[in-house]
């Protein structure tokens, strides 16, 4: 689960990086930061097997998350998932559902 709020976090961070902010009022495009904010519940591994060509497992997860706009989310998602030095990594993750929510957890 971690992995995938790190995937996101940093997603987010590009995201309001590219937005023009005023320094006299920060957050004043609530919506903008509502819509970036990703709580996830739940991951449920379904499958995993170890990368053919590259370090790590491809796994395919099941992600119970919500936003602002949307608060019951259920994904199937499938990444490859490292371990690095602060825990695992979620590296390209991609959805197997044909329209998606959750932008945030797609590259």
């Amino acid at each position: 689960m971690r992995a995938l709020r790190r995937h996101h976090e940093d997603w987010a961070a590009a995201q309001r990086r590219q937005t023009p902010s005023s320094t006299a009022a920060p957050l004043v495009n609530l919506p903008f930061q509502a819509a970036l904010t990703l709580n996830i519940h739940g991951v449920h591994k379904e499958r995993c097997q170890p990368a053919t060509e590259e370090p790590g497992f491809v796994c395919t997860v099941s992600v119970e998350a919500s936003t602002a706009y949307a608060p019951h989310l259920r994904r199937r998602i499938e990444a490859r998932f490292i371990e690095g030095t602060r825990g695992w990594l979620a590296l390209s993750p991609r959805s197997f559902d044909p329209v998606t929510n959750l932008p945030v957890l797609l590259d």
